[in-house]
């Protein structure tokens, strides 16, 4: 596979740059505003995945919509108008058109800034630098947003890091078996019912039309596939159940 460094190249398909974007920065040249000069009006090119990562099936939107707010001189436009959260609620990119088997790639720029960085910064591009100072902080509380939050819960938007986009569950069930011994709380679903009131608070990912006990079916046998201990811990109480714990990794050291 491709690597450099250990680190895979080409493992997604990317989407070529909206014109919208282009129309912006074509807008800015005419005004002769330094920032414009510095990006290409094309954007980011389209381009295949590398075979070997090809059924990997993942996808990296267009990302000049999601900073579109940002190609201005005017710092108190950026502070005013960039709102990431607008990426995802407004569907700039069309993620919620993309097929359920496709994972989208997504990269922001969340950080602190000081003075150093908000008023020198980097000084070769100052004026395409100068853009992302205030939106770093603008990122963090975006993606603190409870508009964030409540987008991917209302869309059933399910979030995996970068490994499981990658390799997939299973080396990352392997990864943990490596370090440690795997777990497996078994629970009725019955008891699961009587436990969980509210789907949306517990962070539970289900289908549209899935309920508890078809996502219970799902799950099980991946949770005993992957699992090196199982203990029961349906009733006894927590002090009962860590004491069943305990005694099953006794057991199985």
């Amino acid at each position: 596979m491709q690597r450099e460094n250990g680190i895979p190249l080409r493992f997604a398909r990317r989407i070529g740059g909206d014109p919208r974007t282009g129309e912006r920065i074509l807008a800015g040249r005419e005004r002769g505003e330094a920032w414009a000069f510095l990006y290409g009006p094309d954007g980011m090119p389209a381009s295949e995945p590398a075979p070997e990562w090809a059924d990997r099936r993942i996808v990296v939107a267009d990302g000049g919509l999601a900073y579109i707010d940002l190609l201005t001189d005017s710092m108190g436009d950026v502070e005013n108008n960039y709102d990431p959260v607008l990426y995802y609620t407004e569907d700039r990119a069309g993620l919620l058109n993309m097929p359920d088997d496709v994972t989208v790639e997504q990269s922001w720029h969340p950080g602190w800034v000081d003075y150093f960085v908000y008023r020198l910064g980097e000084r070769a591009n100052r004026p395409r630098a100068r853009q992302f100072t205030v939106a770093r902080c603008q990122d963090v509380a975006a993606l603190c947003d409870p508009r964030l939050a409540d987008w991917v819960r209302e869309k059933r938007i399910e979030l995996v890091n970068f490994r499981d986009a990658l390799y997939g569950s299973s080396e990352y069930q392997a990864h943990l078996k490596e370090i440690g011994t795997v777990v497996y709380l078994k629970v009725p679903l019955k008891e699961l019912e009587r436990r969980i009131q509210n789907f949306a608070t517990r962070g539970i990912q289900m289908e549209e039309g899935q309920t508890l006990a078809d996502l219970y079916a799902e799950r099980i046998p991946l949770y005993e596939q992957y699992a090196d201990v199982t203990v029961a811990t349906g009733a006894g109480g927590l002090q009962r159940n860590a004491e069943k714990i305990i005694q099953a990794l006794g057991d199985f050291a």
